[in-house]
């Protein structure tokens, strides 16, 4: 399991939904793509959100790289409705057309803004 950077600014509680992204294009072999997702998974390493996999509001798809516009070389998901205070762990995990299995997590914190 590779860890990616965190994902930058923080999300905030309730307000925002976005996607998430691993871009698995700088560790894929020239002519390797995605060829199916198996896993993405979602925890909250403080133990806040009693429901961390509902954060997850939509199936995962297998996209181009954000970063070099490769084909099919990153996985993107919609995340939100998030509590805030929690510190989320998102993992997901990839098959190759050269058969391997990756995984991909970061990071990612919830502001709590809800309150206000």
């Amino acid at each position: 399991m590779s860890q990616t950077s965190d994902f930058i600014p923080p999300i905030d509680d309730t307000v925002e939904n976005e996607f998430a992204s691993w871009d698995y294009s700088n560790i894929l072999k020239a002519g390797v793509t995605l060829t199916s997702i198996v896993s993405v998974t979602c925890t909250d390493e403080n133990r806040i959100d009693l429901n961390p996999a509902a954060r997850l509001l939509s199936a995962p798809v297998i996209v181009a790289s954000p970063s070099t516009a490769r084909v099919s070389a990153a996985v993107s998901v919609l995340f939100g409705t998030a509590v805030g205070g929690a510190y989320y762990k998102i993992q997901c995990v990839a098959q190759t057309s050269d058969g391997q299995q990756l995984s991909l997590y970061t990071r990612w914190q919830c502001n709590l803004v809800s309150a206000d």
